[in-house]
């Protein structure tokens, strides 16, 4: 049998560094990834949590976050209209009233604060238990609120007239209105789902999963 030189082998093995492609040799260098962004909005100082569009001219979002602030801004410069101040905790949902009139802003705390978009002034503000989720109703001036007591809050904006639905004794962990306008629909931590009729406050369906947990 041939003698085999393992030596002269290894020798003709290309060099590890003949496999470096560009991108490595980018990152060996410290090179940052691209940004293909056209516009960057950068006055949050850490994570964001939530992000709408105004839906009457999709020209302005509003943005909240881990810092505790939120903002409205413009999509084509990102020019700062007016920070939505005044919150305590980090701000996990906001978004803008079916008119784009209106704005709302939810921290954790339970904090809502609602401004004026075109006076860029604070008009209402309310304080929950701890916030799960917050919905615009899709053709009025109506606000819709989730919260971890098992409660579903709405309100008429500005006035702050105040109903609530009482779930199960757990958290209201999400929400949407229904296209009609007239009932909500509201999931549940222990895996159910009620139907509230908004004008008269009362549950029409409950959803309950079938045994372990095997889908509705």
């Amino acid at each position: 049998m041939e003698d085999v030189d393992f030596e002269d082998e290894a020798a003709e093995e290309p060099d590890a560094e003949a496999w470096e492609s560009e991108d490595d040799e980018g990152v060996e260098d410290g090179m940052e990834a691209q940004d293909d962004s056209e516009v960057t909005f950068s006055l949050h100082s850490d994570s964001v949590f939530c992000v709408s569009l105004d839906p009457k001219t999709n020209t302005l979002a509003v943005t909240g976050g881990e810092d505790d602030k939120a903002f409205v801004w413009r999509v084509s410069d990102g020019e700062l209209l007016f920070e939505c101040s005044g919150h305590k905790d980090s701000v996990t949902c906001a978004g803008f009233s079916h008119d784009s009139v209106f704005v709302a802003t939810g921290d954790m705390s339970g904090l809502i604060k609602v401004w004026r978009v075109d006076a860029k002034e604070e008009v209402w503000s309310f304080e929950v238990g701890d916030l799960e989720w917050m919905e615009w109703h899709p053709q009025a001036h109506v606000l819709l609120a989730g919260t971890a007591d098992g409660n579903t809050w709405m309100w008429k904006i500005p006035s702050g007239d105040c109903k609530t639905f009482q779930g199960p004794a757990c958290p209201a962990t999400c929400g949407r209105i229904l296209p009609d306008g007239k009932r909500a629909v509201v999931g549940y931590e222990d895996g159910t789902m009620r139907i509230w009729d908004l004008k008269q406050g009362t549950s029409l369906h409950v959803l309950k999963g079938k045994e372990e947990g095997r889908g509705l």
